[in-house]
């Protein structure tokens, strides 16, 4: 059998119990429970006793966790911000302001270092502006000396026309072409065409100096006039003909320059029957054992 329904009632007895009870209708039965009204009560104050004890110390978890949480994020972040903000004010320092190895540490890390590497980047700016304003200054002043020299020389050629002195004036005319190709800047190539001239204004010269001792055999392709080439790499070879193939030789010598094309290269032969030079010497520059005061021109 089953129960139907039941109607609950509580009173309090004369024993200071609180009495439970409810009856079963469909069998005119009554179930009474009592439970000591006391115990009751100081149950229901333990348990609000609890509750109020968790919420307190929620509450001080909760500013425990705040104040940790400042202390190692927030106000980390915030000087960190203002630093930053701060940065290329004439203020080029980012300070540690944590020595955590969380997010918040490796973040104020990384923004040390950017702020030294671009520090770093700041001075080396600097400092290459200030070589290359020294560099550019230094350029003017040796500018200065040889563009002198070479209004000079041409001054000097128009004196000797005017006395008539013409094989001085072509000397000093050849001398004064070959300043004038040397000082040329803005580029390190030039053409074929360029090359030979500067060439003969310098065999000109040595021709005045050598007379009839030297020989010169020149033999130019003028198809390769408008190739283009690297500066100054022919008259080197020839001077180096000159140094140390014929200045020391007894009688007469010659000097055989040849510029062709060979396919998609250009070549230049320089050859001269002096005396030579010393093998060992060679051998010498080509280990670069040799100061490079002592030679100019062309190392392979």
């Amino acid at each position: 059998m089953g129960l139907k329904s039941f109607r609950d009632s509580s009173r309090t007895g004369n024993g200071g119990e609180l009495v439970f009870y409810y009856t079963l209708q469909d069998y005119g039965w009554k179930v009474i429970g009592t439970i000591d009204q006391g115990l009751l009560t100081t149950q229901t104050r333990i348990i609000n006793r609890i509750i109020w004890l968790m919420f307190f110390l929620l509450l001080l978890f909760g500013v425990f966790y705040y104040l940790l949480l400042r202390k190692s994020v927030i106000t980390p972040i915030v000087k960190l911000s203002r630093n930053v903000e701060q940065f290329g004010e004439d203020n080029y320092k980012i300070e540690r302001y944590t020595s955590s190895k969380d997010e918040v540490g490796v973040l104020n890390e990384n923004v040390i270092e950017m702020s030294h590497r671009i520090q770093n980047l700041i001075e080396t700016v600097y400092k290459d502006q200030l070589m290359m304003r020294e560099a550019e200054l230094q350029s003017l002043q040796a500018q200065i000396n040889p563009h002198f020299l070479y209004n000079t020389l041409d001054t000097f050629r128009w004196i000797a026309l005017g006395n008539g002195e013409k094989e001085l004036a072509s000397q000093i005319q050849a001398l004064s072409h070959m300043f004038g190709y040397v000082l040329r800047t803005g580029t390190e190539v030039t053409t074929v065409g360029e090359e030979v001239c500067f060439l003969k204004d310098y065999l000109e010269i040595q021709k005045c100096r050598f007379g009839d001792r030297i020989t010169i055999i020149c033999q130019i392709d003028e198809e390769l006039a408008d190739c283009k080439v690297l500066k100054l790499l022919l008259q080197p070879l020839v001077e180096n003909a000159f140094t140390h193939g014929l200045e020391q030789k007894v009688g007469h010598g010659s000097v055989k320059v040849v510029v062709r094309g060979e396919g998609e290269d250009i070549l230049y032969r320089v050859e001269d029957d002096g005396v030579g030079a010393d093998q060992k010497q060679i051998c010498r520059i080509l280990e670069g054992k040799e100061t490079r005061e002592k030679m100019y021109g062309l190392k392979m």
